[in-house]
């Protein structure tokens, strides 16, 4: 099955790379700037130590860590979240096709297969 964004032209996918690869520029400093009043002792990674807490009294230590401002950011940046995975996602599986467009099938093939992998990683981030 070949990929969807194989129905594009060429020059269209190379121009989709650079958008999608700045949105991805662009939302990663966004969500530096929402995790700012995300750090705290007991999230020093900020909403990265939420994901990560493995346990929910670590959770829960995390969320009375934050005031309701910092918890306001923590919601947005989940959300935001999703925007970040659809277009590191795109940039990657972009960037890809650009290289699986050298000579031979076998690259093609091989840049196909890695573009569908980004796709497939972008799911599994939001699972």
């Amino acid at each position: 099955m070949a990929h969807p964004f194989l129905g594009l032209s060429s020059r269209q996918r190379h121009h989709l790379f650079w958008l999608t690869l700045g949105l991805t520029v662009l939302a990663m400093a966004v969500l530096q700037i929402i995790d700012a009043p995300l750090k705290t002792a007991a999230a020093p990674l900020g909403v990265v130590s939420f994901a990560l807490a493995g346990t929910s009294a670590r959770a829960t230590a995390i969320l009375q860590s934050w005031d309701a401002h910092a918890r306001l950011h923590a919601a947005f940046s989940l959300g935001f979240d999703y925007l970040f995975m659809l277009a590191y996602a795109s940039a990657i599986a972009l960037a890809a096709l650009w290289v699986g467009e050298g000579d031979g099938a076998r690259l093609g093939r091989l840049g196909e297969a890695a573009a569908w992998g980004a796709g497939l990683a972008g799911v599994a981030d939001a699972a």
